[in-house]
């Protein structure tokens, strides 16, 4: 995992430790740091998380053990609660959201409306390559960057695409399904995916050609999940397909990561893609 430690001081503001003690601290507490390096103006490090430690694969995860270890206060970034107008509208009803599994431990969702997607500012592009990634467009650099920051994986839905009916279910009539990146995949009938009631939309741990956020983009509904770990590391494996987002969610995640996540997205969103939040906060838990 790459860990940028200006990033890092956005939840640790009172860090003040050289990068060679942070190194050997982490190293210390657990979480192996080969090495760090300087790359375009920033200090990188490079850790092997333990497979244990999911809730470490992200930024949020480690600040809260070195938090611990340093006794110095943890800041979450935006914790301010979902709101009647927030984002400069009224609500305008209940996310239609169903699920039919048992597999899925949490979900929260919520639509925006009126987006205007673009390609990525400097600062999120950067942040997108060191770790590995490349840019796509504002909003799903955005999905992506929360991921990386909290350790739990964002999907976000083009509405003009999906329309806002979404299951989440086991797979039980589709047979092909085309990925984000164009891979087309032979389903089994136990594969856990999100769905239209009559289109395949994505897989768990990796969002669907179907769907796809595009600069044309203006309505999407965004979701934040956790499921059964052993269901989605089943699926990645039969399916011989390794994502960021699997790797994630075939750990040991918590669920009550979910809010701060999303309160900390649906910000960005709006203050880079402008637009309003037009549905009430759907959570199933």
């Amino acid at each position: 995992m790459k860990l940028i430690y200006s990033e890092l001081k956005k939840f640790l503001p009172n860090l003040t430790v050289k990068p060679e003690q942070l190194r050997d601290d982490l190293t210390m507490i657990g979480h192996f740091t080969n090495y760090f390096e300087e790359i375009d103006n920033e200090i990188i490090f490079d850790l092997d998380i333990k497979v244990n430690r999911g809730d470490c694969l992200g930024y949020y995860g480690l600040a809260k053990d070195l938090s611990v270890l340093y006794n110095i206060p943890l800041n979450n970034l935006f914790e301010s609660p979902f709101s009647q107008g927030e984002g400069g509208t009224k609500y305008q009803g209940v996310l239609p959201i169903t699920v039919t599994t048992d597999k899925v431990e949490r979900i929260m969702a919520l639509k925006f409306s009126g987006l205007k997607n673009s390609s990525s500012p400097g600062w999120l592009q950067k942040f997108i390559r060191l770790h590995g990634t490349n840019p796509i467009n504002t909003l799903v650099d955005l999905t992506n960057y929360t991921m990386f920051l909290y350790g739990i994986p964002v999907h976000a839905f083009d509405i003009a695409k999906s329309g806002e009916e979404l299951v989440w279910e086991i797979n039980s009539q589709y047979s092909d399904f085309t990925s984000l990146d164009g891979t087309k995949l032979k389903l089994s009938k136990d594969i856990l995916m999100i769905n239209n009631p009559s289109k395949a939309l994505s897989l768990s741990f990796w969002g669907g050609e179907a769907s796809a956020i595009d600069t044309s983009t203006t309505d999407t509904i965004v979701e934040i999940a956790v499921y059964d770990r052993a269901t989605v590391r089943q699926n990645s494996r039969f399916l011989k397909c390794v994502t960021e987002a699997g790797i994630r969610l075939e750990k040991d995640l918590d669920p009550e990561t979910i809010p701060l996540a999303l309160n900390y997205l649906s910000k960005l969103i709006l203050d880079n893609c402008g637009g309003q939040i037009t549905s009430s906060l759907f959570d199933y838990y």
